[in-house]
């Protein structure tokens, strides 16, 4: 069974939702709704990988902190694929553009990097088993 439109259109807002809750809200611990029990975060600015919500809602909570409502991360050309375990899994994989937007007069894009995701759908909807943000994109989907 292939995924359908309505469960394409549920992890495109799952994208969206979640950048809005860390840039506009601040909210760590509401961002963590959109993570199952056994999710990671590996992130190629930091060393470590990131296991289980309380570990990722700690992380986020000082990335919010450093940007102080300043940074907007932008998604687009969101593919999403089932994967061959049937319809409750697939992955994603996103552009993200992060502008910084401390400087209100001189707002700059602070980088480009790509999500690579491992989706499930859960009884509360589709959500993060694995978040993986890559830097050098290119060779990351080249190698």
């Amino acid at each position: 069974m292939a995924l359908t439109a309505d469960d394409k259109v549920e992890i495109w807002e799952l994208y969206y939702q979640y950048n809005f809750t860390v840039d506009i809200l601040g909210d760590s611990e509401k961002m963590t709704e959109f993570f199952v029990e056994d999710c990671s975060y590996d992130h190629y600015r930091f060393p470590e990988l990131v296991v289980g919500k309380a570990a990722i809602q700690g992380f986020m909570q000082q990335a919010i902190d450093a940007q102080a409502g300043g940074f907007k991360h932008l998604n687009d050309n969101i593919i999403i694929t089932e994967t061959p375990d049937g319809p409750e899994d697939a992955t994603g994989v996103a552009y993200i553009v992060t502008i910084d937007g401390r400087d209100l007069a001189a707002p700059r894009v602070d980088r480009s990097s790509m999500y690579r995701d491992i989706l499930r759908k859960t009884d509360d909807g589709w959500k993060f088993v694995q978040r993986k943000v890559i830097g050098d994109v290119v060779k990351e989907f080249r190698s």
